[in-house]
């Protein structure tokens, strides 16, 4: 409901043409130091809620361009996966289970056979779902240092591709749409790759014994 509500108010504002990037610029240009603040803080409440972070992380680039957008976005997500990570430590298994599903399970199992090595794969390889690693890594003997360390470096790629696409969404054929557009397929292609490489030992053994 929390993601139909979203997409609704977003397609609402741009139907009203309170998207457009020279106008989001605008508003960012009447408030130099809330505007960053203010982003943060719900982009991080967004994650922490489980929202998906494409859209925000667009609007990153048309509000503040994509060098600055895509530091505000990746300090972003960092505060928002960090505080799921420790929402996740105090309540429990099974209160998170029912916040974000089966699928937790293993990647826990996975997350705390590899470590550091792990946080950085599942945050390079866009394929995995980044709000439901957050909560599941809170559940492994990870420190949180240690997890909000590969969040920091393994989101930055990805980030700077989304983010620079909704610094470019004003000239959808310039070449540098185009770049941002080609470097997020590629990860995605990448990730399929590591992924069969890297699948988890159990995910073997069932479709081996299958």
């Amino acid at each position: 409901m929390a993601v139909l509500a979203l997409l609704t108010l977003f397609v609402f504002l741009a139907s009203q043409d309170l998207l457009s990037p020279a106008r989001i610029r605008g508003f960012v240009r009447q408030a130099p130091v809330a505007a960053p603040v203010v982003f943060v803080l719900l982009y991080a409440a967004l994650t922490v809620l489980l929202i998906p972070g494409a859209v925000p992380s667009l609007l990153a680039g048309a509000l503040f361009g994509p060098v600055w957008g895509t530091v505000l976005t990746v300090v972003a997500a960092t505060i928002g996966a960090s505080a799921a990570f420790l929402i996740a430590r105090s309540v429990g298994r099974a209160h998170v289970e029912r916040i974000a599903g089966p699928r937790i399970t293993q990647i826990d199992r996975w997350i705390t056979d590899r470590g550091l090595g792990a946080v950085l794969f599942v945050r390079l390889v866009p394929l995995f779902p980044f709000n439901t690693v957050n909560y599941a890594a809170g559940l492994t003997g990870l420190r949180l240092r240690t997890f909000a360390f590969g969040t920091l470096v393994g989101v930055i790629p990805g980030t700077t591709a989304y983010v620079g696409l909704g610094a470019s969404l004003d000239e959808p054929g310039s070449g540098g749409f185009l770049a941002y557009a080609a470097v997020l397929a590629g990860l995605s292609l990448a990730g399929v790759v590591a992924l069969r490489l890297a699948r988890p030992p159990d995910d073997k053994d069932e479709r081996g014994n299958s």
